[in-house]
């Protein structure tokens, strides 16, 4: 789960399902995701941008406080166990394969 000082939460886990609520949980939307791969990790990055990780290994990027999400550009095709962010503001993973750095790139763009 993802929170934040507003009372927006965000939920998520088997087979890519993930919630939203912006009221403390009064209310839920299901946040739309096109593939069945379970989330496995999620973070808040210092920008505010929140990033979620699955099983296809994909990174998730959301800039309306998980309403939606887009995938980022990644050369990780292995599953993805956890994120965090680096001090230096890179994204740092765990997999199946260990732990890796990657920079953090926006929707559409290649990585660096």
């Amino acid at each position: 789960m993802i929170s934040d000082m507003k009372c927006n939460l965000l939920v998520y886990g088997l087979r890519g399902n993930a919630f939203h609520s912006p009221d403390c949980g009064e209310n839920w939307k299901k946040i739309g995701n096109a593939i069945e791969a379970t989330f496995t990790g999620g973070a808040r990055l210092i920008d505010g941008t929140l990033v979620l990780v699955d099983q296809a290994g994909r990174i998730l990027r959301s800039t309306d406080e998980g309403r939606n999400f887009v995938p980022l550009s990644t050369n990780q095709p292995f599953p993805l166990t956890g994120i965090t962010q680096g001090v230096d503001g890179s994204l740092v993973l765990t997999s199946v394969r260990g732990v890796l750095r990657v920079s953090v790139v926006k929707p559409g763009d290649s990585q660096r």
